[in-house]
């Protein structure tokens, strides 16, 4: 007796991806859902995260894909650029999907299939040839399925041999959601995240951040950098990035990110933020950065509240466990001046 066919379906979460989960399922196909996950960049996968949600709504396997490693070169040099931001999108979903072939072998699966819509992205799902691009890129010819818009794409081989039903594949196509809100109504889905949203590397501002801490660092950023990015504001004083954490979840978070360069700076043992510099700023420019830390930390308001900083006990200690303590003197900076110097 023939056995069921085996398939690796890579979701992001949202209403696309959990929509061509159930179309496999109902076809008889063992799924197992596979979802890539980058450490730094996006926060871990927790039972309330939408991959987690409708790995449990269809009883289905979900394995997370760790593919942090591989991300650091697909964002330094993006074979195929980016988008309006610093959006490798072409080059990251061909990335994701060798990872999700690799898995394929490891659990004797037989394709994989994802959520994309053509035409639905202007970036990674433009058109039939983009798409056609990443199957190529990804190393699955014949082997990678979009079962929400199967029709308008070229068979695979399990779809030519007889073994999956083209005709229960669907034809969508574009941008509009109604044909998948209807669908989400028949199969009566009532947790789900909402069809629009994005990826954070779409974000023109985050985009800038990234850019000036690459730029301050002089070498690909990784996931420690990118976790930076996520928390606090970042401001530019001269050659070196300040950040500031805009309230104590923020301040936690930047506590317990593991450095590897820059310095991390206390005021009274209570963290203040982080100064980013190849080499130790002089005192003048850690004065500079110290005044804008209170100027804009919103823990350091009754610090703020002097009309000059005497003789603040600063400690700066860096990735390699160097400690320096420093008397210094700081003049509170008026917030809108603080502000300018925010990168957004």
């Amino acid at each position: 007796m023939r056995r069921r066919l085996r398939a690796i379906g890579l979701i992001s979460g949202g209403l696309d991806s959990y929509l061509a989960a159930r179309i496999m399922r109902d076809l008889g196909v063992d799924v197992i859902l596979a979802h890539a996950w980058v450490r730094g960049l996006y926060p871990p996968i927790t039972r309330d995260h939408p991959v987690a949600k409708i790995a449990q709504a269809l009883e289905l396997e979900l394995i997370v894909m760790d593919v942090s490693e591989g991300y650091i070169d697909i964002l330094e040099k993006p074979k195929y650029g980016f988008g309006q931001a610093i959006n490798p999108c072409i080059d990251c979903k061909a990335y994701f999907l060798r990872e999700a072939k690799r898995l394929m072998y490891e659990v004797q699966a037989d394709l994989v299939f994802t959520g994309e819509v053509l035409g639905q992205r202007p970036k990674s799902q433009r058109n039939r040839k983009i798409l056609e691009l990443i199957e190529l890129e990804s190393g699955l010819k014949d082997r990678l399925l979009r079962p929400l818009s199967a029709k308008l794409l070229p068979p695979t081989l399990y779809e030519r041999i007889g073994l999956l039903d083209r005709s229960r594949f669907l034809a969508i196509k574009g941008r509009s959601r109604k044909a998948q809100l209807l669908l989400a109504s028949n199969y009566r889905f009532r947790d789900y995240s909402p069809p629009a949203g994005g990826c954070i590397l779409t974000s023109k501002e985050f985009g800038a951040r990234f850019k000036e801490m690459r730029k301050v660092k002089g070498k690909a950023l990784d996931q420690v950098d990118w976790f930076i990015l996520r928390n606090g504001k970042m401001l530019k004083l001269g050659d070196i990035l300040v950040i500031v954490p805009r309230d104590r979840s923020e301040s936690s978070n930047l506590e317990s990110a593991h450095l590897r360069w820059g310095f991390k700076v206390y005021l009274q043992e209570r963290l203040l933020g982080i100064i980013l510099s190849k080499d130790l700023p002089s005192h003048e420019m850690i004065s500079k950065a110290i005044s804008l830390l209170i100027s804009l930390g919103d823990s350091f308001k009754e610090v703020r509240d002097q009309e000059a900083l005497q003789d603040l006990e600063i400690t700066l200690r860096s990735p390699r466990g160097d400690i320096l303590d420093l008397k210094l003197k700081a003049e509170p900076i008026p917030r809108e001046e603080a502000h300018s110097l925010v990168i957004n």
